[in-house]
């Protein structure tokens, strides 16, 4: 892991924005920041930064006797051994080595799988270059070693797919037996996990540890709880957040993460932290459904038209009863008119209407009408009960 740390950055308009918190991202690694360099300029074939940069680099690395590099922008693995060779450090990482490494050290199996394929791929082109030289320079001499990395490189990449594969069915599968699920989706820097433990009537500091709610993308996967929001049995999950537009490189490491959002009954936005209206519009893109939004500015328009609900968070959270409530309001249902025959049973069906959903009105005349609202997951069940007692349901607009 980096422990000094040069930050290069080249600008340009072909480079990529800024990374949310990569500073802090560092730090959690165990890495320090002790110098930065930037240029504005296109992309640099052989470094992606350029010459220049990378002389400003290295007098930095010398300065500060620094171990690593990271250029917040996307390098190829080429690109990287061609700056580590220029530069006096063994390590060279670019933006996403950092986001997967966090990843990884809170656990994410999948960004674990992800580094290792890279850490190959960038052993392989290193060895390659090193094969190279040597050829130019005497008769080529196969050690085998090449092969190896190839052998290595392909275990990597088939370890990576099937925990892709495996999180992703995992997501899908997991809280089959709610009615409903709700997530709470912010930027990769955004305070998500306060919001998510007042819906869930939980301790931030109980749940992740004192202070797990002001570090980026954290936490490292999907995490869900069960609560009861109206009428409603909901799984509530938080996650590490998502990045707006060409976002595969960070998608790819979260499946059970955007599995669980392509799931969703409900979006709580989190508006804060950076680009919080790409995180919003990705999660907008996963999924067709209404939004609540959560913004330190009541005023500002949430940049969604499915937002039913705005709550102003001034630093300590949202009101948790309105928070709950507005999700609740949120969440689909069905209208029902349950119609059932004077009977002993019918007296039990409609004390368990008024558990399983929320009854406006119950009438006794001739028989015992029903209204009620029900999560929409639960419409086959309330028909079933109520015709098991002989009765009928119809639904409310009939």
């Amino acid at each position: 892991m980096p422990e000094c740390v040069v930050l290069a950055r080249r600008d340009g308009p072909d480079a990529t924005a800024p990374t949310p918190a990569l500073t802090a991202l560092l730090r959690r690694l165990g890495g320090e920041v002790v110098a930065r360099a930037s240029q504005s300029r296109r992309e640099h074939n052989h470094y992606a930064v350029g010459p220049a940069l990378v002389d400003q680099v290295r007098a930095h690395c010398r300065d500060h006797d620094a171990d690593t590099v990271v250029v917040d922008g996307h390098l190829h693995e080429g690109q990287v051994v061609d700056l580590a060779d220029a530069l006096p450090v063994e390590t060279v990482w670019d933006r996403r080595d950092v986001v997967w490494a966090a990843l990884a050290a809170g656990g994410n199996d999948v960004a674990a799988a992800r580094r290792s394929l890279r850490t190959g791929r960038v052993e392989r082109r290193r060895v390659a270059a090193a094969r190279r030289t040597a050829a130019a320079e005497g008769p080529d001499t196969d050690d085998g070693r090449l092969a190896d990395l190839d052998r290595r490189r392909d275990r990597h990449e088939a370890a990576l797919a099937d925990a892709r594969k495996t999180a992703r069915r995992a997501a899908r599968e997991a809280y089959t037996d709610v009615d409903a699920h709700v997530v709470v989706v912010g930027a990769t820097d955004a305070s998500t996990t306060p919001v998510w433990a007042a819906l869930c009537d939980r301790s931030v500091e109980e749940e992740n540890g004192e202070g797990a709610d002001s570090r980026p993308v954290a936490p490292a996967t999907a995490t869900t709880a069960v609560t009861r929001l109206g009428a409603s049995k909901v799984a509530v999950s938080d996650g590490p957040g998502l990045v707006g537009g060409d976002a595969a490189w960070y998608d790819g490491v979260v499946p059970n993460w955007t599995a669980t959002v392509e799931r969703a009954a409900v979006i709580v936005a989190v508006a804060d932290g950076t680009r919080a209206g790409a995180a919003l519009q990705s999660a907008c893109d996963r999924v067709d459904a209404p939004v609540v939004a959560v913004t330190p500015d009541a005023a500002a328009a949430a940049p969604s038209t499915r937002v039913t609900a705005t709550l102003a968070d001034t630093g300590d959270g949202p009101p948790v009863d309105r928070l709950r409530g507005a999700v609740a309001d949120a969440l689909p249902e069905t209208g029902l008119v349950a119609t059932l025959p004077y009977r002993d049973e019918a007296h039990t069906v409609v004390s368990w209407l008024h558990d399983r959903g929320t009854v406006a009105a119950v009438d006794y005349d001739d028989q015992i009408t029903v209204r009620v609202a029900v999560p929409a997951s639960a419409t086959e069940a309330v028909r079933s009960r109520v015709t098991s007692a002989g009765g009928s349901v119809a639904m409310e607009s009939d």
